[in-house]
């Protein structure tokens, strides 16, 4: 992973650990829990003992990182911050309780241990934060109007020569081409900001244009595939349950056809709603080569791929700059619209994330092509 990423996710850790005081929350649940086992007949007691609990979940709910886009989710796995964290840990305290609720004392020693593992834990994540910090140990976050894209290729240890990574790079750039054709015709190649090897891990440099097309095309995306595998998930019961054989075939024909059909819907929808240029030719060149960035999208998010878009809006002093951009919408709009936009990429996290099961549709979406003539 990025040293300079994983200190910033280290620095949200120790955040969210301040602003929530989970080791709190549990020894309040863990008091009145005893409070309860000592007085079983108590409504007023039983009563406070709801309240922490409602408490803790509540504050728990609200964690920054109960949702967090793909490339942080994944650095927070990898040490096993999921358990402490948010939702999860909250599931880990109701487990506790639910096994044990027969016997609160039994419920309390479960509790003690959570909390001693999140106690220790934090201990570890405020530690590394604070000699990070005081070691000048690289951190990076993006500045005030800048946009990226998050990109995590998984490492094929069998394809990992340089032509190899040369190829899935060029299939990468050959399908953001016409995403930023179409969305932003005057923003250039994508310009690689940072990278780190544990994965192929790549953040790009992009416009709030470039990153609002790249949102739009993976959302549709992740759509078409959930909408497959629920219709091969339809075909298996009705396999199983051995239905008309004749209506089990006319059901596995149209599958077989849907996700080219579906993508080439969605490229053509994308093409015809956003292009801004008068060439009709370019236009229809533009949808071929939109279909296949789409095609190509699929296969490597079915294979592992992940994306993430994120932007940090101009503060007011910069609104110059965005007035550029805004090509005659005044400074205030277009930073309220900036604003808008970095926060729908913030609110869509879940959206850009996928994580269904694919075996059952990987065969219906090809190979991605090396070249393309239109990129």
């Amino acid at each position: 992973m990025h040293l300079g990423r994983f200190h910033r996710a280290v620095e949200l850790l120790h955040q969210d650990y301040k602003n929530l005081n989970p080791v709190q929350l549990i020894q309040e649940v863990i008091n009145c829990l005893n409070n309860v086992a000592a007085n079983p007949g108590n409504s007023e007691i039983a009563s406070a003992y709801k309240l922490s609990l409602d408490k803790c979940r509540n504050a728990l709910a609200g964690s920054s990182l109960n949702v967090p886009r793909p490339i942080l989710k994944g650095m927070l796995e990898s040490i096993g911050a999921e358990n402490f964290i948010g939702n999860e840990l909250f599931q880990k305290i109701l487990k506790a309780i639910s096994s044990n609720s027969v016997a609160p004392s039994l419920a309390v020693q479960a509790l003690s241990k959570i909390q001693q593992e999140t106690n220790e834990f934090f201990q570890h994540i405020s530690s590394i934060d604070n000699s990070f910090s005081q070691l000048n140990v690289e951190y990076y976050d993006l500045d005030d109007g800048e946009a990226e894209i998050g990109l995590l290729v998984p490492r094929d240890e069998n394809a990992s020569t340089l032509k190899d990574l040369g190829k899935e790079f060029n299939q990468w750039h050959n399908t953001f081409s016409p995403i930023v054709e179409l969305f932003d015709p005057t923003a250039g190649p994508l310009q690689i900001k940072n990278c780190a090897t544990t994965d192929w891990m790549v953040y790009l440099a992009t416009t709030p244009f470039v990153l609002f097309g790249v949102s739009k095309c993976v959302k549709g995306v992740n759509a078409i595939l959930r909408e497959l595998i629920e219709s091969r998930s339809l075909i298996d019961k009705l396999i199983e349950k051995k239905r008309s054989p004749e209506a089990i075939a006319a059901l596995q024909e149209e599958h077989a056809d849907m996700a080219s059909t579906e993508l080439r819907n969605l490229a053509e929808e994308i093409v015809d709603e956003h292009y801004k240029g008068t060439d009709l030719g370019r236009k229809n060149e533009l949808k071929n080569a939109m279909n296949q960035s789409l095609s190509t999208l699929a296969e490597k998010i079915t294979s592992g791929a992940q994306l993430e878009v994120r932007m940090l809006p101009a503060v007011a002093e910069a609104s110059s700059e965005a007035g550029v951009l805004s090509q005659g919408v005044d400074d205030a709009g277009v930073l309220n619209s900036m604003q808008a936009l970095a926060k729908s990429f913030d609110d869509e996290v879940e959206a850009l994330s996928f994580n269904g099961e694919t075996d059952g549709i990987v065969a219906l979406l090809g190979k991605p092509e090396e070249d393309n003539p239109s990129a």
